[in-house]
């Protein structure tokens, strides 16, 4: 019996070399497109959050007579007695608002607590992440530029006196204003925040609210930093320090406008749509 001479042969080191380095090539061209992707995927979703928000605030708003919902409000059915505007919202979504449970066990709607981007915060310290910093916040400032007053928490004990900073916790307007030493805050009507195309009422935010200073964004990303606003979550660009870095420019954050339009806005674009709505 003759035996043939295989003319099969294995591959040398330098041609598994030359193969290893091709894939990693190939693997650092299309990582950034992927991540890329991976982030107007999550964006997307976020977009399709706020959307949802705006249609649980309208179903508030003409279920209660044109009023807007309270950032936080008083509510003696509650244990605790106050209730977030998130919480209030999540009875449209799945018929709870619960305040029981951290942000993982709480019975919130995951429409509120759902943007991708967002890890879960434990800010006070306790080893659980926060029930109300769930992503997004509500702006309080809903008729700037008008007024700066930020829409009140109306409670039993919310009398608010009269010698209070007329900036920020002021009457948002003379026939608001006391009849003696303190006032109630009133609730706040649709009708009296004009401009709802271009003025934002919700947003990804790393606080429950969103009332960032004229003078601009706090861009304090530090773990557990509950900052009012979080304006560089779907731009790719989590580490800008300061508005005068190069990469400022190209920060992005998603918005639900006062008319139900969601929109992702660049940090000085969401600025003036929080401070001085056009």
């Amino acid at each position: 019996m003759t035996h043939r001479a295989s003319n099969q042969r294995g591959f040398t080191l330098v041609e598994l070399l030359v193969v290893i380095g091709i894939i990693a090539i190939l693997v650092g061209i299309l990582l950034p497109t992927l991540q890329k992707a991976r982030r107007a995927g999550n964006s997307a979703k976020c977009l399709s959050n706020l959307r949802q928000m705006g249609m649980a605030h309208n179903m508030y708003i003409n279920d209660f007579k044109g009023f807007i919902v309270q950032p936080v409000q008083w509510d003696a059915n509650f244990n605790p007695t106050s209730v977030f505007w998130f919480q209030r919202l999540s009875a449209y979504m799945n018929k709870k608002e619960s305040r029981q449970g951290d942000f993982n066990s709480s019975s919130v709607s995951m429409v509120f607590k759902g943007c991708p981007e967002f890890e879960p915060m434990d800010n006070d310290g306790n080893g659980t992440p926060d029930s109300d910093k769930i992503g997004y916040g509500m702006s309080r400032r809903l008729r700037a530029p008008l007024s700066r007053t930020r829409y009140h928490y109306p409670g039993p004990n919310a009398a608010i006196p009269v010698t209070s900073p007329t900036g920020i916790n002021g009457p948002a307007s003379a026939s608001e204003g006391p009849t003696s030493a303190n006032y109630l805050a009133p609730w706040w009507k649709i009708t009296q925040c004009g401009k709802s195309a271009s003025r934002i009422l919700f947003g990804d935010s790393r606080n429950t609210f969103l009332d960032p200073p004229t003078a601009g964004w706090d861009l304090n990303f530090a773990l557990n930093a509950a900052t009012s606003g979080d304006p560089a979550r779907h731009g790719g660009k989590r580490n800008i320090q300061s508005k005068t870095e190069p990469g400022y420019s190209n920060i992005r954050a998603n918005y639900l406008f006062l008319d139900g339009h969601a929109e992702t806005l660049d940090a000085e674009a969401a600025l003036e749509a929080i401070n001085n709505p056009r």
